[in-house]
């Protein structure tokens, strides 16, 4: 019983990035059928997204952190996985000039999910940080 429950829980924790991956192979086909075109921020999620991926089997840990680093960025509006790219800004500018944090809500959710699914995982981060912190 206790097998079972790690492995279905193990499944779960790859819900965001099997949404990522959905989202970035329904663009791959937009892009492939229109007249729509890849931005800085699609290839570094496309580059994301192959290495969680290659790495889901050789190494679990590279391809969360991966994923993880790909919801981040992709939060902060550094890189997509649509081609239409929903955000809205946090902060203030006057012509451009001032500070404004985009956020794409989208992946907010899903960074929100993963780290609900993966708490451990943040967890161990955050205390390999601080260990990292406290050496220096």
């Amino acid at each position: 019983m206790h097998k079972i429950q790690k492995v279905n829980s193990m499944k779960k924790s790859y819900i965001p990035l099997i949404i990522i991956t959905g989202l970035m192979i329904h663009s791959l086909y937009q892009v492939g059928t229109s007249n729509r075109a890849f931005t800085y921020p699609h290839y570094l999620g496309l580059i994301l997204i192959l290495i969680s991926l290659v790495f889901l089997k050789l190494k679990i840990v590279i391809s969360k952190l991966a994923t993880f680093l790909a919801l981040l960025l992709g939060t902060f509006s550094q890189a997509a996985f649509t081609t239409t790219i929903y955000r809205f800004r946090i902060g203030g500018s006057i012509e451009d000039r001032g500070f404004d944090i985009l956020i794409q809500p989208l992946c907010l959710g899903l960074l929100i999910l993963f780290i609900v699914l993966n708490i451990s995982f943040v967890k161990g981060g955050i205390r390999e940080i601080r260990q990292f912190i406290n050496r220096g």
